[in-house]
């Protein structure tokens, strides 16, 4: 979900402003009429001007934060008119910006009014807004950008989950992907835990570059077998915590469980990131059956829920017994084949099945999250459009990443228009305009279709949309 959050605040503000400020859709494709550009060191440059008033910078770059800070800077709106002029500041659908003072009132004939934009420093990088100001006939965005330094720490999967582990035998590792999301490389020196720390191996220092992953593994040390549940919650140390973003960390859950068996499965659960709908990680998994006994080869068998999602290599075979005090095992490969059509985040098990003498059954905990864009279209046939007006339809994306479309006719007498950038949870108006000199009804499909986008990726369909019937009428 990190893609999702890096459009919404670039495209979040914009979408919004546009909407409810009510801005004329052909100044720009996206409905804003725009500044001029940001150069660099934090500067502001261009005026715009509009009823009377020079709204100046263009662009506003705030100073550069700590997370935590809360840097603000001034939208200036002069009055060069000789009447009093009133406006109305507005900067919707961020999470980031706000509007600190001034967002409305009155500019008097000759004078001066700021509107102050302030920044909550909670994620560290670049978050960029629009603040659209209305005047008495016109509508104009002021392109907002402010930057944040700092760390954090994330890791996936958030718990390692060790199975079923052979008594007096370490287990094999899970590997935990820590992820860093700043501008700012930070390092884990070691974890806190109120109990049972040492009954795993953890890794040195964890280094996690800005912007990037580390990939540390965990184990389970060997003790005697027992019939309670292990588990540690680690707390990582750092090495500067002034780096950090955010109230407080995450905590590492680990946990296994140690048994007599001659033959068990780990890990207990398998955590595949993010995909595409429909498409796959790229990456596999591993659980590891191990035979430590000496004297029967352990067959097994893999089910796995009605699904496509996953495939597992090999998903039945024979476990050789131990011959030289060492178990013999089975690694079993999973994949995503296919993360399905349904945006969300997704649970399924699998069971490895271990045969007579020995009678076990495993458990398997797949995780995924599915990333994509779910469109809702309605109406799907619009009232008679008489010519040279208009009927809207609705487009809502109920999925949890941001497409960006455009909308197409397959008659030149209906033309669609609306927001292109589609932020999921926000309904869009698509307006539909008919123009003909051809007496009588003409009926045609409207489509919304699958876009690049200026910034960022566009989020995947994970169904193909619903088309919109139309009938014009002259």
């Amino acid at each position: 979900m990190k893609r999702l959050a890096l459009i919404v605040l670039a495209f979040g503000s914009l979408l919004a402003c546009a909407s409810l400020v009510g801005l004329d859709a052909s100044d720009t494709p996206d409905g804003l009429s725009s500044g001029g550009s940001t150069s660099s060191g934090g500067s502001t440059s261009g005026t715009l001007t509009q009823d009377g008033i020079q709204i100046t910078p263009a662009d506003l770059s705030l100073p550069s934060a700590k997370c935590g800070e809360t840097p603000s800077k001034s939208i200036t709106l002069k009055n060069t008119s000789d009447v009093d002029q009133t406006y109305e500041a507005s900067l919707l659908a961020t999470d980031v910006f706000s509007i600190k003072s001034g967002a409305s009132g009155t500019v008097k004939a000759g004078a001066s009014v700021d509107v102050v934009i302030e920044e909550k420093t909670a994620k560290p990088g670049v978050s960029t807004a629009e603040v659209a100001i209305k005047t008495k006939t016109k509508s104009q965005s002021v392109h907002v950008t402010g930057e944040v330094q700092g760390a954090t720490i994330s890791f996936s999967p958030p718990t390692a989950d060790f199975g079923f582990v052979k008594e007096n035998n370490v287990s094999a590792p899970i590997n935990v992907i820590f992820s860093n999301d700043g501008t700012k490389a930070i390092s884990i020196t070691g974890f806190d835990a109120p109990a049972n720390k040492s009954e795993f191996g953890l890794p040195p220092t964890i280094s996690v570059p800005p912007g990037g992953t580390f990939s540390a593994p965990f184990t389970m040390n060997g003790g005697g077998a027992s019939d309670n549940q292990v588990t540690a919650d680690l707390t990582p140390i750092v090495d500067d915590p002034t780096l950090l973003c955010g109230a407080t960390l995450p905590t590492l859950k680990l946990t296994g469980k140690r048994v007599a068996d001659d033959v068990v499965a780990n890990p207990a659960s398998a955590d595949f990131g993010s995909a595409d709908c429909k498409g796959t990680t790229g990456t596999k998994q591993t659980v590891t059956i191990s035979n430590f006994s000496i004297t029967n080869s352990a067959d097994f068998t893999t089910t796995l829920p009605s699904t496509t999602r996953y495939r597992v290599t090999p998903d039945k075979g024979t476990v050789p017994n131990s011959t030289d005090g060492k178990p013999k095992t089975a690694a079993l490969q999973i994949e995503v084949v296919n993360a399905g059509d349904t945006p969300g985040d997704t649970t399924e098990t699998l069971s490895i099945n271990i045969g007579a003498p020995f009678n076990k059954k495993y458990d398997v905990k797949l995780t995924l999250a599915v990333n994509g864009a779910l469109l809702q279209v309605e109406p799907v046939t619009l009232p008679t459009i008489e010519n040279t007006k208009d009927q809207t339809f609705n487009v809502t994306n109920i999925g949890n990443d941001v497409p960006c479309v455009d909308y197409s006719s397959d008659k030149p007498q209906f033309d669609p228009s609306g927001f292109t950038t589609l932020i999921p949870g926000v309904k869009i108006p698509v307006k539909v305009t008919f123009n003909t000199t051809t007496p009588g009804d003409t009926t045609g499909t409207i489509s919304v279709n699958h876009a690049s986008c200026f910034l960022a990726k566009s989020a995947v369909f994970c169904k193909p949309p619903s088309t919109v019937a139309v009938t014009g009428h002259l």
